[in-house]
């Protein structure tokens, strides 16, 4: 049977009641993990400083893996949500905006916890007072989205598939982030000898988020 002029809106809600559905499992997974975070970092920064260089390689060896994990994972539902929407009369422009829309708002929500507990435990006064609150936030969605989009219509070899899964979205996020540290402030505030551990910590953030989803990465 044929379905047609569906609202955008019915397209989301049918997904996010899943999402709801796992919401409460999601919370006490992420706390557990930020618990867990919080206390490897006092291991191996007892003065609560900036990360170390050593931790920043651990977050940063397990980000290329678990963000890797999790824009395959979007790719793949994506390519599903094409077939069955795409069999049942759904317009292309109206399943392309459902897409997006979904993926933005699920990712800035996911995004916008883990840098709270973030700002709590470690860099408030800095991350607001600079405004990379909102520009994490916002550019690693946006990020995320273009790197699924442009998954779903990439055309090849699995390998160019998993090369691009593992590279683009960790390569591309701290070169955006970096490019949004423009004035002397902001430098002096994060200190120019502590630059790379800033940037440890900035990894620390999406690896809390990697573990938050790590249990939905390995339904299936």
């Amino acid at each position: 049977m044929k379905v047609s002029n569906v609202p955008i809106f019915l397209l989301l809600h049918s997904q996010f009641r899943q999402d709801i559905r796992q919401l409460s499992f999601l919370a006490s997974n992420f706390l557990f993990c930020s618990l867990v975070l919080f206390f490897c970092k006092v291991a191996l920064d007892p003065a609560l400083q900036s990360p170390s260089i050593y931790s920043g390689i651990f977050w940063l060896i397990t980000l290329f893996s678990c963000q890797g994990l999790f824009i395959k994972k979007h790719s793949s539902h994506m390519e599903n949500t094409d077939f069955y929407l795409l069999h049942t009369g759904i317009g292309s422009s109206a399943l392309l905006i459902s897409k997006i829309l979904h993926a933005l708002i699920h990712l800035i929500l996911l995004q916008s916890f883990s840098i709270l507990l973030f700002a709590v435990f470690f860099q408030a006064k800095l991350i607001f007072s600079s405004g990379l609150f909102f520009t994490i936030v916002f550019s690693d969605a946006s990020i995320v989205c273009l790197a699924t989009m442009l998954l779903i219509g990439l055309k090849g070899s699995n390998v160019g598939r998993e090369l691009l899964l593992i590279f683009l979205y960790p390569l591309l996020t701290p070169i955006f982030l970096l490019a949004h540290i423009q004035t002397r402030n902001e430098l002096a505030a994060v200190g120019s000898s502590d630059y790379l551990g800033f940037i440890a910590g900035i990894f620390f953030i999406f690896l809390s988020i990697s573990l938050m989803l790590s249990p939905i990465l390995m339904e299936e």
